[in-house]
C-alpha cells in the first residue's frame, strides 16, 4: 500500500478538535502554498454542530451556524481545517499532514 495512491478512502475521526486559529492559520499557509485544499471547520459555541465552510484556503474570524443560527467567533474559540490530498501517495499524505 506504501506506493498506490490514495482513492476512496475514509479516514473516521473519533473526535472532533478545535485549535488556536493562528496555528491553524499557519498551517493552512503552508498547505495553500503548495496547492493543497483546505477547508475551515469548527464547532458552534451554543449547539455544538459541527460545521465546514464552503471556500477553500480562506479562514473565517466567525461562523453562523446553519441549525441554531448562532454566530461563534472562531478566532476566539479555534478551529480545524480539513485537508484535501488527490492523487498522492501514502507517503507523500503523510509528509503533506506532518507540514
Amino acid at each position: 500500500m506504501k506506493d498506490k495512491e490514495l482513492k476512496n478512502t475514509l479516514v473516521i475521526v473519533k473526535e472532533s478538535t478545535d485549535h488556536p486559529f493562528s496555528v491553524i492559520e499557519a498551517a493552512v499557509k503552508v498547505h495553500a502554498a503548495a496547492g493543497r485544499l483546505c477547508y475551515q471547520k469548527y464547532t458552534c459555541e451554543k449547539c455544538k454542530q459541527r460545521l465546514t465552510m464552503e471556500e477553500p484556503n480562506v479562514l473565517y474570524k466567525t461562523g453562523s451556524c446553519e441549525t441554531c443560527g448562532h454566530v461563534t467567533d472562531i478566532e476566539k474559540q479555534g478551529c480545524n481545517y480539513l485537508l484535501e490530498m488527490h492523487n498522492m501517495t501514502l507517503d507523500q499524505a503523510m509528509k503533506a499532514v506532518q507540514t
